[in-house]
């Protein structure tokens, strides 16, 4: 992946692999990472050698692993110290999961659980199987009880039934960190399950994900007409 943010023509040593800078901006905002991280690795360079101008700087490979090292270790860090919720799956059915009064707070990040269409009007809401939204209020019912939990994401905000979503602190979908890593495989067109690309492969009714680019394929007399049309205009 990294080596696709290198800039054509430009003479690579095969022991130190490196992007300029504008490079490495595109790269860290199609990977979800925060673009702090790299200013502060680019800063720390000029820092240790004042002669070198912002144009000259590069990012190593060596660099962008450490970050990515960081950034597993603290989501990792986090995820662990929030402690974790009991649940079980029974045979020949979803995900069920064992909640108390205390099963969701403010700030607690969200996905659907697989049968989510069946608890209220979760399928209107902004969030799609797979998406993680942020926790931002917690309606309390008469007896007490979670009554609704509203959840934001892409700057919507929806009020959930309880029973639709599952809290990283659950422990029953993937941590911050394997979501992450998971995630950037994916944006660059590769199956996180075997690390095998995707791209140009037809789409099956398993492999798509939501946010994927498609295109329609054409079928044998669409390319051939396609090619008359080609030969015509030349």
């Amino acid at each position: 992946i990294f080596s696709w943010y290198i800039k054509k023509g430009a003479k690579v040593a095969s022991n130190n692999i490196s992007i300029d800078p504008v490079a490495a901006f595109r790269l860290w905002y199609r990977c979800g990472m925060k673009l702090c991280s790299l200013q502060d690795l680019l800063e720390k360079k000029i820092a240790e050698d004042e002669s070198k101008a912002y144009s000259t700087l590069s990012v190593t490979l060596e660099d962008f692993i450490r970050i990515i090292t960081q950034i597993v270790g603290e989501e990792e860090l986090s995820f662990m110290a929030g402690g974790a919720m009991v649940g079980i799956r029974l045979p020949g059915t979803s995900l069920q999961v064992l909640r108390n009064d205390s099963a969701f707070e403010v700030g607690d990040i969200v996905e659907l659980v697989d049968s989510y269409e069946r608890f209220g009007d979760a399928s209107s809401g902004p969030l799609q199987p797979g998406d993680r939204g942020k926790v931002v209020e917690i309606q309390q019912g008469q007896r007490g009880e979670q009554h609704s939990i509203r959840v934001i994401h892409n700057g919507r905000r929806w009020g959930y039934h309880p029973q639709a979503l599952l809290s990283e602190r659950s422990g029953l979908i993937d941590s911050p960190a394997v979501w992450f890593i998971r995630k950037l495989l994916r944006l660059h067109g590769f199956d996180h399950t075997n690390l095998q690309p995707i791209w140009g492969k037809p789409v099956t009714t398993t492999s798509w994900q939501i946010g994927d680019l498609v295109v329609p394929q054409k079928t044998q007399s669409a390319r051939r007409q396609s090619k008359r049309e080609n030969n015509e205009e030349s």
